[in-house]
């Protein structure tokens, strides 16, 4: 096998890896911004921890994809747990937020990370992991 083959990646693991990328662009432009927020106002310690959430989401995100490469069984579930806790994070943040009124942007800020995990479970995403 060439080494051209043997480095072709699957589309689930592709695509999910293009989830990944927004996701984690997204997330860092967002702690930085919050940060610069937080740090401005410095109202409250309650802030700071309101941030780190996000910024260890965003930052075990980033080093899922740095690892993404290396095709070991730990990073394919490392990821698929890291979606479904960013998932979980969002659900039990909007239904502590009195504001929540029910619009899109809930339902596609859950629909990313289940698609990037159901992506990872296929079974080509399972044998290119399992090298």
């Amino acid at each position: 096998m060439t080494a051209t083959k043997a480095g072709r990646w699957p589309l689930p693991v592709t695509a999910a890896y293009a989830g990944l990328t927004p996701q984690a662009a997204t997330g860092l432009i967002g702690v930085c911004l919050y940060g610069l927020s937080a740090a401005v106002t410095v109202t409250s310690l309650a802030i700071w921890a309101y941030l780190a959430v996000p910024a260890a989401i965003t930052g075990l995100t980033v080093w899922f994809m740095v690892r993404y490469t290396r095709r070991e069984r730990w990073v394919r579930w490392g990821a698929v747990a890291l979606q479904v806790a960013e998932a979980a994070v969002r659900l039990v943040t909007w239904s502590i937020d009195p504001g929540f009124d029910g619009d899109w942007r809930p339902a596609l800020s859950l629909l990313v990370p289940a698609v990037i995990a159901g992506l990872l479970l296929m079974p080509a995403a399972a044998r290119w992991f399992d090298r």
